[in-house]
């Protein structure tokens, strides 16, 4: 693994943070319907026919990797898509799959999975 820069595995880590949070498919349906309208806990709940208290959970880990924003609507707090870290992460997940190793790897080399 020395081909990887600690740079790119401290990338590494948080792309697999994020990449958690959204691998749920409550949170990407949670993430689909804020595509569209920012929504508040109860709003979400109807509309995915899940308990409020799941939902809070969801929004919560949605939250922790950027993915959420919210703002007061009255005494609700409302949900919506933070776009731009949506769009860096994509950014960053297809650099990190195009980029070359910097040092060159010997694919002469068997290795035991290979040679089955």
């Amino acid at each position: 693994m020395d081909y990887l820069k600690e740079v790119e595995l401290k990338e590494i880590e948080v792309l697999s943070m994020y990449l958690k949070a959204i691998a749920d498919p409550n949170r990407l349906k949670i993430l689909a319907l804020l595509s569209y309208d920012c929504k508040c806990v109860c709003e979400i709940g109807e509309v995915l026919k899940i308990p409020q208290n799941l939902v809070s959970h969801h929004l919560s880990r949605l939250k922790e990797v950027g993915l959420l924003k919210e703002h007061k609507r009255g005494y609700f707090s409302v949900h919506h898509l933070n776009r731009e870290i949506l769009k860096e992460n994509e950014a960053k997940l297809k650099n990190l799959l195009k980029r070359k190793p910097k040092t060159k790897i010997d694919s002469s080399t068997k290795h035991n999975c290979l040679s089955k």
